[in-house]
């Protein structure tokens, strides 16, 4: 397959970022650390007291766009996931999120956090029963 000079371009950056990331010691001491039980600012500061507000959220970001890029290029994003994201960004799907649900009156609502590890929540206990 061809691949298009934007996506080729967008490729090199990715390579770039993830280069120079896993080059950087504090980065990768804010990793652990984050993986390790701090993935709040307080739980960091714990582990390193000198950090403050801005770097916390400054490597968080970096540490969330380092998953991201590693899981978008990798061999775990199949092409059906990538078209349902495109079909629920598109409204195309029964799933809706909680900025378009005022007045619909809908029954059931499942709440899906977005932070701190809601990705190892089980979710089939929710349905079980």
């Amino acid at each position: 397959m061809k691949k298009s000079e934007s996506f080729v371009a967008y490729k090199n950056r990715v390579e770039k970022f993830l280069e120079e990331i896993n080059q950087d010691a504090d980065f990768a001491k804010f990793e652990e650390n984050y993986f390790n039980d701090g993935h709040t600012l307080t739980k960091m500061q714990k582990k390193n007291p000198e950090i403050d507000e801005d770097d916390f959220k400054e490597q968080e970001r970096n540490v969330k766009q380092k998953q991201f890029l590693e899981v978008l290029f990798s061999d775990r994003v199949t092409f059906v996931e990538v078209l349902n994201f495109f079909k629920y960004e598109d409204e195309q799907t029964p799933y809706i999120t909680m900025h378009k649900t005022k007045g619909t009156g809908i029954d059931n609502v499942l709440v899906v956090l977005d932070e701190y590890f809601w990705n190892e929540y089980d979710f089939r206990t929710a349905f079980e029963s």
